[in-house]
């Protein structure tokens, strides 16, 4: 009896839970413009900023062209996107120096307006990094910009990102795996751990965090980064979730990667043009953006990052041995094409 009982004990725990997958597209705006920007309230309010600088309301149900001022300006950005603070600070960042900011009501300019800004982080509405022109940084402390210029770590290449978990400590990112760490009131020169280009940034704290771009994906865990390794992807943005999960979005397969910190992952195909920037309002709940106004929402159910089901999922990452939690990331590109055998990559 004994032995029959573990053994029906054993093929219970061998058995992975069923998870149900949802999954929605739209194409929004003129059907050329690129989605560059995604900000979510909730899965019932949200934001999406185009490359030609014209701006989507998402009600639940439809999205809708803002006509308000600076919605639809016209005239492609550099380096443009969206940063979430809470429903009455949306930021909406063009590069160089402009900067907008949503109340709650409407889209209004940011004053006085930043030194750099080609990518921005919110810690709150009075603490705020900027980054830009080259290798300049800028800190919002509420009552003015104080400017970092020159930082160091960048003799070779401009800074593309920064990410920050608190006001007083972040990371830039930039070039040929270029980085700095600030801390103690100051920039510090850092690495580089990659020759990879890093051009995306996020942290959920001062000790978990990612850092991406093409062919690269650092993860910052406990306060430690990992090696970078050649992939065969081309990351083009990140959003860390919690102290948990963060997402990628890759522009050369389309797919969506949820990462638990250095545990198991999970990706959704969305078998769409290439994705330029992610947002989740959960880490079941997850929004991306792309090429020619499209914009895409997964939701997914499970208690754990498990591999996709057989079936509209085509990155389904079938476990190597084990259960499904005993599944790393993949590091190298034999890790992803082992794990990933349809998606077929030839770099």
């Amino acid at each position: 009896m004994k032995s029959i009982l573990l053994s029906i004990g054993i093929l219970m725990l061998s058995v992975a839970p069923t998870i149900a997958d949802t999954f929605e597209s739209w194409n929004i705006g003129l059907g050329n413009d690129d989605v560059v920007g995604i900000a979510m309230v909730s899965d019932t309010d949200g934001w999406a900023y185009l490359y030609s600088s014209n701006m989507y309301h998402w009600d639940g149900q439809q999205w809708t062209r803002y006509e308000g001022p600076l919605g639809s300006e016209g005239g492609k950005q550099y380096s443009p996107g969206l940063e979430y603070y809470d429903p009455t600070h949306i930021y909406n960042y063009r590069g160089y120096t402009d900067l907008y900011i949503y109340d709650g009501y409407s889209w209004n300019t940011f004053e006085p307006p930043p030194p750099c800004c080609t990518d921005l982080k919110v810690i709150n509405p009075n603490s705020i990094w900027g980054c830009g022109n080259y290798s300049d940084t800028c800190y919002w402390n509420g009552t003015e910009w104080i400017l970092y210029p020159d930082i160091p770590g960048f003799d070779v290449s401009s800074i593309y990102c920064i990410g920050f978990g608190s006001a007083e400590e972040g990371w830039a990112g930039g070039g040929v795996g270029q980085m700095a760490h600030f801390y103690d009131g100051a920039w510090h020169a850092y690495g580089p751990i990659t020759s990879g280009w890093l051009q995306n940034a996020d942290f959920a704290n001062n000790t978990y965090g990612v850092m991406d771009g093409p062919h690269v994906s650092l993860h910052y865990y406990n306060s430690t980064w990992d090696a970078g390794g050649y992939l065969p992807n081309i990351f083009t943005d990140c959003y860390a979730i919690n102290d948990e999960y963060f997402v990628e979005v890759d522009e050369n397969t389309q797919t969506i990667f949820l990462f638990h910190y250095d545990t198991y992952f999970r990706g959704y195909y969305t078998a769409g043009p290439p994705l330029y920037c992610v947002f989740a309002t959960s880490p079941h709940s997850i929004w991306a953006g792309g090429e020619n106004g499209y914009v895409c929402h997964w939701v997914w159910d499970g208690d754990g990052v498990q591999p996709s089901s057989v079936g509209q999922i085509k990155a389904q990452y079938p476990p190597v041995s084990g259960t499904s939690s005993s599944i790393t990331p993949p590091k190298t590109k034999n890790d992803w094409n082992r794990l990933c055998p349809q998606l077929e990559y030839e770099k």
